[in-house]
């Protein structure tokens, strides 16, 4: 080949590389200078952005949302367990309180009843001993029972 051929088929060559340089450059031009696809392609990617952020929100809600209602299951378990031991507890010192309270009831009334026996005994005792004294000597049974009487008689004359 001479010199003139490749100078030629550099030309040529170069000629292609610029008509592609040129067509990318045509092509970048057209895609700046459409607006309405440019903005079109961005509202399709910020549209898929959102919708995937979205998701992962939905997805992290309902997760959050499981796990609370796992948490509000237990203690509303746990709540139950001690509210029910409370209760039984509380049955068992009630319990407790009222058989000592009967126990302690029976004792005191016992003792009252004893007392009471005593002192009933106490008073025939001396019933019986004022009777026999005055079996002996009924004159100042006599003489206390008409002042009594004449004690009643001036009372009801006072009031007429």
């Amino acid at each position: 080949m001479t010199t003139a051929d490749s100078e030629r088929a550099q030309l040529a060559a170069e000629i292609k590389r610029e008509r592609e340089e040129l067509g990318e450059t045509m092509a970048a031009l057209a895609n700046k200078a459409d607006v309405k696809g440019r903005l079109s392609d961005g509202a399709a990617k910020a549209k898929e952005k959102v919708a995937e952020g979205a998701s992962k929100a939905k997805e992290t809600v309902a997760q959050t949302a499981a796990k609370a209602k796992e948490a509000v299951a237990e203690t509303a378990e746990k709540a139950a367990e001690k509210t029910s031991d409370v209760a039984h507890r509380a049955a068992e010192k009630t319990t407790d309180v009222a058989h000592r309270a009967a126990e302690k009831t029976a004792d005191v009334s016992k003792d009252v009843a004893a007392e009471v026996a005593g002192t009933a005994e106490s008073l025939a005792e001396l019933a019986g001993k004022g009777v026999e004294r005055v079996r002996r000597n009924p004159l100042p049974a006599i003489a206390a029972a008409l002042a009594a009487i004449v004690a009643i008689l001036a009372i009801r004359r006072k009031r007429r």
